[in-house]
């Protein structure tokens, strides 16, 4: 009964491990896409400033 439990809990370590990293990689991949849309509508923002 205990290696299952062990199994159990190795198992579920993997599946948090997992799922951090996904959750990381997600919270980046938005960042990124936040950083990039500011920056976009910075120079979007300067552009029309400058030509008008």
């Amino acid at each position: 009964m205990a290696d299952v439990a062990a199994s159990d809990g190795v198992g579920h370590a993997c599946m948090v491990g997992i799922f951090l990293f996904i959750h990381r990689w997600a919270v980046n991949c938005c960042c990124w896409i936040f950083f990039v849309v500011g920056l976009v509508g910075l120079i979007v923002n300067a552009l029309v400033d400058f030509a008008v």
